[in-house]
C-alpha cells in the first residue's frame, strides 16, 4: 500500500510543476503582451507617417531630397 501512495504522490507532483510551469509562462506571456500594448502607439503613429510620407512623394508633392530628409527623421526618432 505504502508504494502505491508513493506512486500517487510522485504523479501529482508532476502535475503540480507542469502546472506551476504554465502559471508562469501566462504571467511571462502577459507582461509581454502589456508591454507590447504601452510601445506599440507610438510605432503605429510612426508607421502611419511614413506612408503618408511615401504618399506625397509619389504624388509629386514633394522632391526626392525632402522625401530622405523627412524619412530619416521620422527613423530617429
Amino acid at each position: 500500500m505504502n508504494s502505491y501512495f508513493c506512486e500517487m504522490t510522485f504523479g501529482n507532483r508532476w502535475l503540480f510543476f507542469a502546472l506551476h510551469i504554465f502559471f508562469w509562462l501566462l504571467i511571462v506571456l502577459g507582461a509581454m503582451a502589456l508591454v507590447r500594448c504601452i510601445i506599440a502607439p507610438g510605432r503605429k503613429k510612426k508607421d502611419e507617417a511614413l506612408e503618408l510620407l511615401k504618399e506625397r512623394y509619389a504624388k509629386g508633392e514633394i522632391n526626392r531630397q525632402e522625401f530622405e530628409e523627412k524619412r530619416k527623421d521620422l527613423l530617429r526618432t
